[in-house]
């Protein structure tokens, strides 16, 4: 049984609208100066207008009534539905050869806009401390960013979707389900935008994180041309870390009950990088 999240924007949009009325009835009974106060700091109102079917609630979301998660549902349902408009003109314009509904940057703008709305929804609900609707949304969080991987719009906007990916995580058990989120996970890195990449100098935690965490997912995997494929990367990507996290996957193997050939593929790569102790 399948257990990582879909990417189907139609189930994400059903699953919204089940969950959200939780959400905007506990907002109304709970609401006071200091929940306000911290819903209000996270959101930002500062959010780009990009297709005119969405363009009132946009405004609307830039309005004093910012933080209230009616407003934002509907900015995010309105979303869904036009992102399932274009692709399905985009199905059209591939059997047709005609030109493209939209710009590529207008897709980035819009889909990643629709990461930042599940971030800020995902926010409130943990203010207001509703550890069910918080959690479905991460879940559906990590769906709709694993649809924008999938339909190769570049990643501008990548902590909230890290945040998901160890949420995810945390929730599986199986080899098999940890391939499966290895895959997806592996999909956004690679539509994550160069410019995140780049930002890595100067604001590591979120690109290390992504790739350490990959790497993680893969030895739950058990299976060696994964775990390999994943070690590799953090040599390219993060060689200042490969040596301390070798170490560290060493001493977690210690305690964890890994299979004979994760263990062996583990020892290797300690061996090859990590530093060697001297005697004094």
């Amino acid at each position: 049984m399948v257990k990582i999240p879909t990417s189907d924007l139609g189930f994400i949009q059903q699953k919204l609208h089940d969950i959200t009325q939780e959400l905007q009835e506990t907002y109304d009974d709970t609401i006071d100066n200091n929940i306000d106060n911290n819903i209000d700091n996270d959101i930002d109102n500062n959010i780009s207008n990009t297709i005119e079917d969405i363009d009132d609630t946009l405004i609307a979301t830039n309005a004093s009534n910012t933080r209230h998660p009616n407003i934002l549902v509907k900015a995010l349902e309105q979303l869904l539905h036009q992102l399932q408009f274009i692709q399905r003109k985009d199905h059209e314009i591939l059997k047709n050869n005609q030109t493209n509904v939209l710009e590529t940057q207008d897709h980035n703008t819009l889909a990643n806009y629709g990461i930042k709305l599940f971030a800020d929804l995902t926010h409130i609900a943990k203010t207001l401390q509703i550890s069910n609707i918080h959690d479905e949304l991460r879940r559906l969080g990590f769906g709709f960013g694993l649809w924008v991987a999938q339909n190769d719009i570049e990643i501008t906007l990548l902590a909230p979707l890290v945040d998901n990916i160890a949420f995810v995580f945390s929730e599986l058990s199986q080899p098999s389900d940890f391939v499966q989120l290895y895959t997806a996970t592996s999909q956004i890195m690679e539509a994550t935008s160069f410019t995140q990449q780049e930002n890595n100098k100067r604001n590591p935690a979120c690109w290390e994180r992504l790739v350490l965490n990959r790497t993680k997912i893969a030895i739950q995997t058990h299976q060696q041309p994964l775990i390999e494929q994943a070690f590799e990367a953090i040599i390219e990507l993060l060689p200042e870390q490969a040596a301390d996290f070798f170490q560290e996957c060493t001493t977690r193997m210690e305690m964890a009950q890994y299979p004979t050939t994760t263990k062996t593929i583990i020892e290797k790569y300690c061996l090859l990088y990590c530093k060697p102790h001297t005697l004094h």
